[in-house]
C-alpha cells in the first residue's frame, strides 16, 4: 500500500512506523566535463542520453544524473564499487519529474532493504549539480 492510499483509507495512522532513508550529493561540473561526449555505460544509460543529447546545457543535466545516482547509492546503503550508474536510470516524466528505474545490482539492494516508495530531485545551476533521493518504508506495526 502506499502511503498516500494508507493517508486515504486510515482515520488514524502511527507515522512513526514509517521509515524513511535520505541521500544527497553536490557536484561539481567541471568534475565530469571528460564523460560529457560519452557517458553511456559509465554514467548515463542509453535512455538517458538520448534525452539529454541534443541540450545546450548537457554538461549540468549529466551532472544532475550522477548527483542523483549517487544520492540514490546513500540510500541503498552501497557504493558506487557495488552498483554501477547504469544500473539507476533517471528519466523524466512529461512534467520534467525525474523518474527513476532500476536494474540489476541497484534492484537487488532495492529489493533487500525492503522500501516502497522512491523519489529524487534534481537541481543544478552554472558549475554545480545537487541530487537527492528520499526512500520511504510503510509497516504495519
Amino acid at each position: 500500500m502506499t502511503l498516500k492510499e494508507l493517508l486515504a483509507s486510515s482515520d488514524k495512522i502511527c507515522l512513526s512506523a514509517t521509515q524513511i532513508r535520505t541521500g544527497i550529493d553536490f557536484v561539481y561540473t567541471e568534475d565530469i566535463r571528460d564523460f560529457v561526449d560519452s557517458p553511456i555505460d559509465i554514467i548515463l544509460t542509453e535512455a538517458e542520453w538520448r534525452n539529454i543529447a541534443e541540450l545546450p546545457d548537457r554538461l549540468q543535466r549529466i551532472a544532475g544524473r550522477f548527483a542523483a545516482k549517487e544520492a540514490l547509492l546513500k540510500v541503498l546503503g552501497h557504493g558506487i564499487d557495488e552498483i554501477e550508474l547504469v544500473d539507476i536510470e533517471i528519466l523524466n516524466n512529461n512534467c520534467g519529474k525525474p523518474i527513476v528505474y532500476l536494474q540489476n545490482s541497484a534492484l537487488h539492494y532495492w529489493r533487500q532493504i525492503g522500501f516502497s516508495e522512491l523519489d529524487v530531485s534534481i537541481s543544478h545551476h552554472k558549475d554545480y549539480a545537487v541530487g537527492m533521493a528520499v526512500a520511504i518504508k510503510i509497516t504495519e506495526d
